[in-house]
């Protein structure tokens, strides 16, 4: 469905013409609807048990702090850039490759294993 319509959409903007999409028969909110009644009664609470069990023994995540918070919270944030010297970048596509990764997946692979160790 996406490709065609995607298609669609691409042949309209090049011949300058309004694509002419069919109207969907299901909207998202028809989704929700389904999934809110089927997400009642027993299925409710075998979901609510089943992750209620998993989740019983799992302690909070506590970072440490890199400086101390102010007691009233906002929104204002920081951009903070590094870059990776030219052997290390080199390893890490290396690695990447072999593994038929991106660099992406890789860094959240080590993002990840950082806080297992926390």
């Amino acid at each position: 469905i996406f490709i065609k319509e995607f298609i669609a959409i691409y042949e309209g903007l090049v011949s300058n013409q309004m694509a002419s999409l069919p109207v969907l028969s299901l909207q998202y909110s028809d989704y929700a609807v389904w999934q809110r009644n089927y997400l009642e009664g027993d299925v409710l609470s075998d979901q609510l048990s089943y992750w209620a069990s998993k989740l019983s023994n799992v302690s909070s995540l506590v970072l440490p702090l890199d400086y101390t918070r102010p007691s009233v919270q906002s929104n204002e944030g920081a951009t903070v850039f590094y870059e990776l010297d030219k052997e290390l970048s080199n390893s890490l596509a290396v690695i990447c490759k072999e593994e038929g990764v991106t660099l992406f997946m890789l860094m959240l692979a080590g993002f990840k294993v950082l806080l297992s160790r926390y």
